[in-house]
């Protein structure tokens, strides 16, 4: 099961009970791109998925290098050349911390330092249901690409761990790892300023399913067998 953002509108930055965010897109190869958030003090960044243009497998690498900069490239599993033309990503940036909308949605977003591989980690505050939950490295400490995933999401708390690829067999590292836990009473999230996000759980295998006008699927890597059948 994967929980997927969908971010409506190319640019847009906006206000609300002290939480300030924006979304946008960014166009990222192999080859670091800095992007800089001016109007967040200290933004939690979270990216969403890529697009579909340079068909190898890979995932969105973020290392952040001062408050307001990243540097974000497409990072290809180690198995292939690395070499990766133009992707569109889009992103989310907002003030740390948690926030209740007037349509009744709770956001909590924060970062965190995962010093093990696997680690339970709490909310501030429960949820009244199961948030959906939308995770982000921001530094990338590792030799590797990696995923971030989680599991046992719950009201309260959530299990996080970090996936290499299965040909890498080294020891982990620590990465610094951005969240943002949204509970919404609709899937259709409107911001202060009209624009919406579309917040929903899919199930998903290598198959994918047609989202608007774009299909979502998962990218499976091949660095130890050719093998990209993926469960839901």
């Amino acid at each position: 099961m994967l929980d997927r953002c969908m971010f409506i509108g190319a640019m847009f930055v906006g206000t609300c009970t002290g939480m300030e965010y924006s979304v946008g897109t960014v166009e990222v190869t192999d080859k670091a791109y800095q992007l800089t958030i001016n109007e967040i003090s200290e933004p939690i960044l979270i990216m969403g998925v890529p697009s579909y243009k340079d068909k190898e497998a890979g995932v969105i690498s973020v290392q952040k290098t001062a408050s307001n900069d990243f540097s974000v490239k497409f990072r290809e599993w180690s198995t292939l050349d690395e070499h990766h033309d133009i992707e569109v990503v889009p992103y989310l940036a907002i003030d740390q911390g948690r926030y209740t909308l007037d349509d009744g949605t709770i956001l909590e977003a924060g970062t965190l330092n995962l010093t093990s591989k696997n680690k339970l980690l709490v909310f501030q505050e429960e949820f009244p249901q199961v948030p959906k939950l939308f995770l982000s490295a921001t530094s990338n400490n590792s030799a590797h690409a990696f995923n971030v995933r989680t599991s046992d999401l719950t009201r309260q708390s959530y299990k996080i761990t970090l996936d290499y690829a299965e040909n890498v067999s080294s020891n982990f590292t620590a990465e610094s790892v951005n969240y943002l836990a949204i509970y919404s009473p609709s899937s259709n999230v409107t911001m202060p300023n009209g624009e919406s996000l579309i917040v929903n759980t899919e199930l998903l295998n290598h198959s994918g399913t047609r989202i608007n006008d774009s299909r979502l699927f998962i990218h499976e890597e091949r660095t130890a067998d050719s093998e990209v059948t993926h469960v839901n």
